[in-house]
């Protein structure tokens, strides 16, 4: 009796055997302040979801750029931040 050849791409590229991957167990709480210390120095965050068409959008990073912002993020919170404290 022969023995039975086989194929696959397995035996065709000749691949090593697999190994074990390390896996650590994160941190949720030691992350998340972290990521807060990261994003904002001025408390929690909460994060903002907005969909725009996308003229809309060009618009908005004209102006954007045009004032000197360099992140839409800062040009948003300067707007809300204008409307909400006009005086200041």
């Amino acid at each position: 009796m022969e023995k039975e050849t086989k194929f696959g791409l397995k035996t065709a590229i000749k691949m090593p055997p697999k190994k074990e991957i390390k896996v650590e167990v994160v941190e949720v709480e030691k992350t998340d302040k972290a990521v807060q210390a990261i994003h904002s120095g001025k408390g929690k965050v909460v994060r903002l979801s907005l969909d725009v068409e996308e003229e809309m959008y060009k618009e908005l990073k004209i102006h954007q750029i045009r004032k000197g912002f360099k992140t839409t993020r800062e040009y948003l919170l300067h707007l809300i931040a204008s409307d909400i404290n006009p005086g200041a």
